[in-house]
C-alpha cells in the first residue's frame, strides 16, 4: 500500500518530534506532508507514535491509503519529484 501523511501541528517543539519520527518511514514530499510504501501492518504500528505527539484540540492529521493503481495516477510537478525514488518511480505522468 501506499500511504500520503499530511499533517498540521502548532506546537513547533511537538511538530519537530513528529517530523523526526516520521522521518524513519517515509519521504518528505512537501512541508507537511509525507509519502511513504508500507504494509499496512506497518502503517499499524507507526499510527500510534505519531499519535502521541498530536493533541486533537489543535492539530490534525490525515493519513490517505492508496492501492497501487491509484498511486500512479498521481501527478508531481517540480521540486516535490523525489530524486532518490524514497516511494517508487513506478507512477504515471498524463
Amino acid at each position: 500500500m501506499y500511504y500520503v501523511i499530511a499533517y498540521d501541528i502548532s506546537d513547533t517543539k511537538r511538530r519537530n518530534r513528529f517530523v523526526k519520527t516520521l522521518s524513519d518511514y517515509a519521504y518528505r514530499a512537501e512541508y507537511s506532508v509525507f509519502e511513504m510504501k508500507a504494509e499496512p501492518a506497518e502503517m499499524q504500528r507507526l499510527l500510534p507514535k505519531l499519535k502521541m505527539w498530536i493533541d486533537e484540540t489543535e492539530d490534525s492529521l490525515l493519513v490517505y491509503e492508496m492501492g497501487e493503481a491509484q498511486w500512479k495516477k498521481h501527478v508531481r510537478y517540480g521540486l516535490c519529484d523525489d530524486p532518490d525514488g524514497h516511494v517508487g518511480r513506478d507512477f504515471e505522468i498524463f
